[in-house]
């Protein structure tokens, strides 16, 4: 970051941040590009301070709805959970041939409970209908045709899978909390490709073992990007060597080539149509 006071435009993506601090050595910066919707990597509260124009997908609605890749994600962690992808890859890698203890579950039949009804939520939703299951979920706002609206605690006791599909904001820090897990359905499944920031991490570790969840996939951890994370992300890896039927991905649900190739272009055009911010 050495360079950054000759940049009068940044494109970013996740792995990096931009936090009060080196945005005050930006001092030639105009324009914050970046192709996500989540933004919590960037200081947007010094950004408009200091009048640097932040743009992203975020409310980009219509283009958003060509981008599939963290919806078919959301999907492989469910059935990867459900039929103990990981555990007979391993098995199997170990010399072990033994369908016996791999048995798993059918999606049909089933009720997913998606939290957060957006975009990626009722594409979850349509790709769950398909494969015969039936779909409940929770959002502050009106949910889309084919889901049944029920509250946060109906996801929680009715559920048989739960999926997190909800934009981080400080309102929403640890939505999944204690009355939450206490009221979980026993041997649920649960996702996250939503923020890590979304979940107590005391009262899910506590919901597995006291075996009320059956597995838990995430593509999120809390503090991704944060100077600290290296540290916090170490101490919940060490907590998940105790359980089982954990899956972590190192936030990918979004990384095809597809998927970055169309929003990369999509955020170029927008630079365009702004580049007379520059002036």
């Amino acid at each position: 970051m050495a360079s950054i006071p000759q940049f009068q435009v940044i494109f970013i993506r996740l792995k990096h941040r931009l936090d009060k601090a080196i945005l005050k050595k930006a001092k030639n910066l105009k324009i914050i590009v970046t192709p996500t919707t989540g933004l919590n990597h960037i200081d947007l509260i010094h950004a408009k301070k200091i009048n640097i124009l932040v743009l992203s997908l975020k409310n980009k609605n219509h283009f958003l709805k060509t981008v599939h890749a963290t919806a078919e994600f959301s999907l492989c962690l469910i059935l990867a959970l459900v039929r103990n992808l990981p555990q007979a890859v391993w098995s199997v890698q170990r010399n072990s041939w033994n369908r016996d203890k791999f048995i798993g579950s059918e999606l049909a039949g089933k009720k997913l409970g998606i939290i957060g009804c957006g975009r990626i939520g009722k594409q979850v939703a349509k790709y769950a209908r398909i494969l015969g299951m039936k779909v409940i979920g929770f959002d502050t706002k009106k949910v889309p045709r084919g889901i049944t609206k029920v509250s946060l605690k109906s996801i929680a006791k009715k559920s048989d899978i739960i999926s997190l599909h909800v934009n981080y904001t400080k309102a929403n820090h640890h939505l999944l909390e204690k009355k939450f897990f206490l009221n979980l359905k026993k041997g649920v499944f649960l996702i996250n490709t939503a923020r890590g920031e979304l979940i107590d991490d005391h009262w899910l570790f506590w919901s597995i073992k006291k075996g009320k969840i059956s597995g838990f996939a995430t593509d999120v951890l809390s503090g991704e990007g944060e100077p600290f994370f290296n540290r916090k992300r170490k101490i919940f890896l060490k907590s998940c060597k105790k359980l089982k039927n954990i899956i972590i991905t190192p936030h990918i649900a979004g990384a095809t080539e597809q998927s970055m190739r169309k929003t990369e272009k999509f955020m170029t055009l927008e630079l365009v149509k702004n580049l007379n911010f520059l002036k």
